[in-house]
């Protein structure tokens, strides 16, 4: 591997340094983050400007720096390459049911209930950046809400699974009163990431999926609270005219925004479909006795004896 050296005091130094303070960010949140969300970070800094070689410039600067290990590569993830390894499974009964069992008792005395068992929103979040994918996951996930990754313009058999999927889960999920679906939608301010949302809700309607479909980000107001430095539309984008006449000229990219944004976006939007007080009624109380009386006769009457028996036969 051939490693170039980075002489301090220098402009690639400089960069890099300033690079690092984002990266650092992200790591002390537990996140990995993308060239562009970096790029984005720098821009709205005033670090460097907004054009397309600046963009290279910090690419280059940044394996460079990964490669010294000036900045930790492991901060890094790039969505648009995926690799898979394939390891041995090795199965053991008594720890593969411990683990089970752990779970559960963790269900039971913590009283984990699924807090959207008894509401009336389906609440799925749509994203249009999938480098952005791991910043909403980890959100999507604390809220207990489907995130769909919209990677562009969807082909038929894309959006035919997207909805399958989407149908599987609203008559598993949803209780029988529960009639609402809704889909917050977060992407680019520019003529694609607008045109995408509008092209993914069609999709959905011509396979007989409807609900209500918000536009939660990129907004115009945010982009003024939050000050972000914006490019501006090619005129030959053949979007361009609709988007001119309804925004304005300038766009900005969702990667603009920092991960803690997005995340505290994402909570108040879904906030605003979830009922707290059903949420805290009294079928949890019923859901906790349920989940008790289903260890006491499945667990403690059975699992158990099968691991102690197995444990008995290996000793003799």
């Amino acid at each position: 591997m051939t490693i170039t050296k980075i002489r301090k005091g220098t402009k690639k130094w400089g960069l890099i340094q300033s690079a690092k303070l984002v990266t650092d960010q992200y790591a002390k949140a537990g996140m990995k983050l993308t060239l562009r969300q970096i790029y984005y970070r720098l821009v709205a800094a005033e670090v460097i400007p907004n054009v397309k070689a600046s963009y290279q410039s910090l690419g280059k600067a940044l394996t460079d720096a990964r490669k010294n290990r000036i900045i930790d590569p492991e901060v890094f993830e790039d969505r648009t390459r995926t690799s898979e390894m394939e390891t041995d499974n090795v199965y053991v009964m008594e720890s593969m049911w411990k683990s089970w069992i752990e779970d559960l008792e963790n269900k039971v005395n913590g009283y984990e209930i699924d807090r959207w068992a008894w509401q009336r929103n389906k609440v799925f979040v749509v994203l249009e950046k999938q480098a952005l994918q791991s910043v909403f996951a980890a959100m999507c996930d604390k809220l207990g809400v489907t995130l769909i990754v919209n990677r562009g313009y969807n082909s038929y058999t894309q959006i035919y699974e997207i909805a399958k999927q989407i149908k599987e889960k609203a008559m598993k999920e949803v209780p029988r009163n529960a009639k609402n679906m809704v889909f917050l939608t977060f992407g680019d301010h520019d003529p694609s990431g607008r045109d995408i949302m509008r092209n993914f809700q069609q999709q959905l309607n011509d396979e007989e999926i409807y609900g209500r479909f918000k536009h939660c980000s990129l907004t115009l107001e945010q982009i003024e609270q939050y000050d972000l430095p914006p490019a501006y539309v090619k005129r030959e984008d053949a979007r361009a005219k609709k988007f001119i006449r309804e925004f304005g000229d300038a766009m900005v990219e969702l990667d603009a925004l920092e991960p803690a944004v997005l995340q505290q976006l994402v909570k108040d939007e879904v906030d605003k479909f979830f009922d707290f007080d059903a949420y805290n009624d009294d079928i949890l109380t019923h859901q906790k006795t349920h989940l008790k009386y289903f260890k006491s006769q499945f667990y403690d009457s059975g699992i158990k004896n099968t691991i102690d028996e197995a444990k008995k036969e290996e000793e003799d």
